[in-house]
């Protein structure tokens, strides 16, 4: 949605969200012996990334 929107940041955001403005490690978390049942899943799985792309004015 950020980046659909025309938004602007306030300054000092990492001051009360934390670093990068608050961005999260996101981690994948599946059930024991998906690999062996599903493979391709589990390739999907490993090989997907999400990135948080900060624009500032």
């Amino acid at each position: 949605m950020n980046e659909r929107l025309k938004m602007s940041y306030l300054a000092g955001g990492d001051e009360y969200f934390g670093a990068n403005h608050g961005a999260a490690q996101v981690n994948t978390v599946a059930r024991g012996g998906l690999s062996e049942q599903c493979p391709n899943l589990a390739r999907l799985l490993r090989n997907m990334t999400f990135t948080i792309s900060a624009k500032t004015s």
